[in-house]
């Protein structure tokens, strides 16, 4: 697959305090750098990433604007799956922990990616922005996988027809809010 029109963005929050801005960091072309909410926003490129619906509110707060084109890995694995979480109780198939968790058995140590993401038991920034190097070359494979998989069982018209504008829709209301008439 032609990787030239994508860059990958990982990210790590603290889902118990949305006022603490996520650390981000994008990859393009293979180099790693830290990056902020407003630069984000400026990428022209499609950032591949995961839960993206996480960092909506932390664009709002700093009313810097949404990036233009967003790829969930997430929501083309729940697509693929073609299931319920229903059927899944807690264990979804889709969680990025769960599709990323064979690229981090084969690294040299497994890195916990739940705890990364989450901003839990890492000791300094240069660790982070190891763990983040990894998962974002992760997510360069996983897209690559997810892709084929999509032109496998017909869904890549579908995907990026329907369910990635939807999506964009989605973050937009998520942003700005719906309007709701009281009459």
């Amino acid at each position: 697959m032609d990787d030239r029109n994508y860059c990958y963005l990982s990210y790590a929050i603290d889902p118990l305090n949305e006022e603490n801005s996520p650390s981000l960091f994008l990859s393009i072309n293979g180099k790693n750098k830290p990056v902020s909410l407003k630069e984000l926003s400026e990428v022209n490129l499609t950032i591949v990433t995961y839960d993206f619906w996480w960092l909506v509110p932390a664009f709002k707060r700093k009313k810097h604007p949404l990036p233009s084109s967003i790829v969930d890995i997430s929501q083309v694995a729940k697509l693929l799956t073609g299931r319920s979480h229903r059927e899944y109780n807690d264990d979804l198939p889709w969680s990025i922990w769960k599709l990323l968790a064979k690229y981090s058995k084969s690294a040299n140590k497994q890195i916990p990616i739940k705890d990364i993401i989450y901003q839990r038991n890492l000791t300094d920034h240069i660790e982070r922005a190891h763990a983040m190097d990894m998962i974002n070359k992760w997510q360069m494979e996983l897209w690559s996988e997810l892709q084929m998989q999509l032109i496998e069982k017909g869904e890549k018209r579908r995907y990026f027809e329907v369910e990635k504008p939807i999506a964009k829709i989605l973050y937009d209301r998520q942003y700005h809010g719906i309007c709701v008439n009281r009459k």
